[in-house]
């Protein structure tokens, strides 16, 4: 039995059997995703988000530690000021994520989930603070246009990462940084 937060780390090792699982290629190609608990690789399992394995001598078990239906079941029945408490939580929970000494800053999209933390991120701070967007100039995967439109109506400092520069060499040189195939192209701007 072998454990790593990584699968790379696991794979690595020279008794672990790499062979790709068909059945979660099949899932990559369907999905754009490997879904947990499978991986890339047959004989590697990863533990599900949202729970634990208890490892014993003679057995491995999984245990969820977290379920939405069983949470939401013990909440009480929303009322009207429900958009205030989660625009406080969200504010409460992006606040504590922006303590630092150094300026910050924010992976920007055209999606409004990553505006609306950037938005709120950025008056969570007196440092300057940064959006960064992956361009893929000429395509319809580029959401560069919009995320800098929003980064400049926000009032801040905007980065495109020109994404047509990272040329094939380099992309074999991101890739053993991904431990599962998946297909959100623009986390390569993570590694200009």
């Amino acid at each position: 039995f072998v454990f790593a937060s990584e699968i790379r780390a696991i794979a690595s090792l020279s008794f672990v059997d790499t062979a790709i699982d068909y059945s979660s290629l099949y899932e990559y190609v369907q999905f754009l995703s490997v879904p947990e608990p499978n991986t890339i690789y047959h004989s590697i399992k990863a533990v599900t988000a949202g729970s634990y394995w208890l490892v014993g001598e003679f057995s491995q078990v999984n245990h969820l530690w977290y379920d939405t239906v069983q949470v939401l079941s013990q909440v009480p029945e929303l009322k009207q000021d429900a958009p205030v408490l989660l625009a406080a939580k969200l504010q409460e929970t992006i606040a504590m994520h922006m303590v630092a000494d150094v300026p910050v800053g924010s992976f920007l999209s055209a999606g409004i989930d990553s505006t609306l933390v950037t938005k709120i991120a950025a008056a969570c701070t007196n440092l300057p603070f940064t959006t960064v967007s992956a361009s893929f100039s000429g395509t319809l995967e580029d959401e560069n246009e919009v995320a800098a439109l929003t980064s400049k109506k926000l009032g801040l400092h905007h980065v495109a990462v020109d994404m047509k520069r990272l040329a094939s060499d380099r992309m074999q040189r991101v890739y053993p940084f991904f431990d599962q195939p998946f297909a959100v192209a623009s986390a390569y701007a993570l590694f200009d």
